[in-house]
């Protein structure tokens, strides 16, 4: 539509807005809460069945799981983006271009280093790598 044409109201209504009112400004109104509706158990089967102990602990276990392995991914940007910043304050472009290397080797080197630590200890060095068993549903 162009700026001098003429505008012609065909009639129709987008949204009816006759039953909105302006709202209070200095004393607003609190509206009453809905009741609640009754809960119908007409379908028993979508209901879901109560965890045991075991399957809450999986249940936790998982989910700290995914917790741990999504920061540490955030953890691993973080310090390859520190590298770059840092090795390129220190050294120039050759310090970015070295920086995230040196960086994987510091960090294999110093999980050596731990695992090394943990089996003087008697501990089992290789259990960080491994997954957490199946949850057992046969309870």
């Amino acid at each position: 539509m162009r700026k001098h044409d003429s505008f012609e109201d065909d009639g129709r209504t987008i949204a009816d807005m006759s039953g909105v009112g302006p709202t209070p400004t200095l004393l607003p109104h609190s509206r009453k809460p809905a009741a609640a509706p009754e809960p119908v158990n007409d379908r028993p089967w979508e209901q879901p069945n109560e965890w045991t102990a075991k399957e809450k602990f999986w249940a936790v276990m998982g989910a700290l799981k995914a917790t741990l392995l999504i920061a540490g991914v955030y953890l691993a940007g973080l310090g390859v983006l520190l590298a770059i910043v840092v090795g390129g304050a220190w050294f120039g472009i050759p310090g970015m271009a070295l920086s995230v290397p040196t960086l994987a080797v510091v960090a294999a080197l110093l999980k050596q280093a731990v695992g090394a630590g943990l089996a003087a200890r008697g501990l089992d060095a290789d259990a960080l790598d491994r997954d957490f068993p199946p949850m057992d549903t046969q309870n």
